[in-house]
Parts: C-alpha cells; sequence; structure tokens
C-alpha cells in the first residue's frame, strides 16, 4: 500500500478548502475547522507517518543529486568554453 493509499483511509477530502477551487493545483489548501480524521488506527497512523518520512527521505536525496550534478554540469560548461575557446 502507498502513501496515497494510506492517506485516502485517514482524512475527508470534505474538510479541503481551495483559495482558487476552479484551479485547484494552484491553490493554497486550508483545512476547515472540526475537520477529523476517518479513523483514529494508531496502525495506520504508524504507516502512514512511516511512508511520508521515507518520502521525504527520498525526495531529499533526489534533490541534493540533482543539484550537484547541476554544479558539475556547470564545471563542465566552463570546461567546454574554455577548452574550446568559446564565450
Amino acid at each position: 500500500m502507498k502513501a496515497g493509499d494510506v492517506s485516502s483511509k485517514l482524512f475527508n477530502n470534505k474538510y479541503l478548502h481551495y483559495s482558487n477551487p476552479d484551479h485547484p493545483l494552484a491553490s493554497d489548501i486550508f483545512i476547515l475547522p472540526g475537520a477529523r480524521l476517518i479513523t483514529d488506527d494508531p496502525k495506520l497512523l504508524a504507516e502512514y507517518a512511516n511512508r511520508r518520512f521515507t518520502s521525504v527521505i527520498v525526495l531529499t536525496n533526489y534533490i541534493n543529486t540533482m543539484s550537484e550534478a547541476q554544479a558539475e554540469a556547470k564545471n563542465l560548461i566552463q570546461l567546454i568554453k574554455k577548452e574550446y575557446h568559446l564565450k
């Protein structure tokens, strides 16, 4: 089961409010007062937390790898410009 699958068992979307309902992906999302979980099953909550934690680690590693690759690409461009006398 993926984190999204677990979240659909925990969170009720009726408590979400979008600042721009016509464009939800470009909206700020607010949680309405009185929001409740669908279930308070401790095992399901722990599974969700574990999956989110793992997602953060994977995304952090990805961002770090992309940052390093970008720096190496910039260095390579400078080397090519220097070696081939380009501007």
